[in-house]
């Protein structure tokens, strides 16, 4: 059961090893297996001369004669299947995209609650070639080395280059001067290390061509392969608009499941134009494993960004402590040089 963003990427990402994707390729082959004998019996019953020319060689092939009432009933019985599995298909597609609206919105919500503390990155940056710095990050650093180590993300640090987190050195600024340096820009250009990973708006367009327009389905998702880095907006309308995106393509699900599963399901498809259903959840699963990958990519983006507000306030926090303890300490040396003098 999926009640996390976690299992949903979880679920996306092994879709194609699940029972429910069994089942559907079970449907979907036997709907192929059940057009190709109807697609035999038409052509057989409209070239029976070929039979009589050479028995020897269409042995093999479909000849019993079954009649017009019994291949209009099988053809009747995959369309009334093909039907019903297409509305399975919009279904999961309705499910994957309701959850990443709501991922988005979360994503957009958090970004923005975080960004008073994020900025303190700006402000500590003149402090990077300072001894007090190097000795506040390290302890810091320390603290939150392993959950930066354990994010499977990619930053582009102010050098241009981009840096696995968990190679980027705690103790010599390299960490405080690659984060700061995204928060300058409107993206951080990630890579993931489990798939790739689509921009969410293709990631819309992904599963919404899945039942429109196998072709288009293909295109991106060859598009979205072809991609090395994608770019994860921090402050961006896309992520604004996104909810518009998809509740402009949710509710043309809802208008087209009855219209397209009435299509799919008709029985006066011609053979040339049919697409095989295998190939319809084959597209699925794809679409589904770029789901879970863009997904995850943003997770740890937001993973990253929490770090990031953590640290920035702990930093904050120390230095304040040192300059504190540096005035008492210097008074201190004052009052003792007075005091010695007297």
């Amino acid at each position: 059961m999926i009640k996390t963003y976690n299992d949903l990427i979880l679920a996306c990402d092994n879709f194609g090893y699940s029972k429910e994707y069994y089942e559907m390729m079970k449907e979907a082959a036997e709907i192929d297996l059940m057009n190709i004998y109807v697609a035999n019996q038409e052509y057989m019953a409209e070239n029976a001369d070929l039979i009589q020319e050479s028995t020897d060689v269409l042995e093999d092939y479909f000849q019993e004669a079954a009649g017009f009432d019994r291949v209009k009933s099988v053809a009747a019985s995959a369309a009334g299947k093909t039907a019903t599995l297409a509305k399975k298909i919009w279904a999961k597609i309705k499910q994957v995209l309701k959850a990443i609206v709501k991922f988005f919105q979360k994503f957009k919500m958090h970004t923005s609650q975080r960004m008073d503390r994020l900025n303190i990155f700006m402000q500590l940056m003149k402090y990077i070639n300072s001894h007090v710095f190097d000795d506040a990050l390290q302890k810091v650093g320390n603290k939150y080395a392993n959950k930066l180590k354990s994010l499977t993300i990619a930053i582009q640090a102010n050098n241009g280059s981009v840096n696995p987190v968990s190679e980027i050195g705690i103790d010599d600024g390299d960490l405080i001067a690659a984060l700061s340096g995204g928060l300058t820009r409107k993206y951080l250009n990630i890579r993931s290390l489990k798939g790739k990973a689509a921009d969410p708006t293709d990631l819309s367009k992904l599963l919404k061509y899945v039942m429109k327009d196998a072709k288009k389905a293909e295109a991106l998702i060859k598009k979205i392969e072809d991609k090395d880095l994608i770019q994860v907006p921090l402050f961006d309308d896309k992520i604004d608009g996104l909810k518009k995106v998809i509740d402009a393509i949710i509710e043309e699900i809802d208008t087209a499941i009855e219209k397209d599963t009435e299509v799919l399901g008709s029985d006066e498809i011609d053979d040339g134009k049919k697409a095989a259903a295998t190939n319809r959840i084959a597209l699925l699963n794809q679409a589904l494993q770029m789901a879970g990958a863009t997904l995850n990519a943003y997770s740890e983006v937001d993973k990253l960004l929490s770090i990031m507000a953590d640290v920035a306030v702990d930093l904050k926090e120390m230095f304040k402590d040192d300059k504190a303890w540096n005035k008492e300490y210097k008074a201190n040396l004052k009052q003792q040089a007075k005091e010695d003098k007297e």
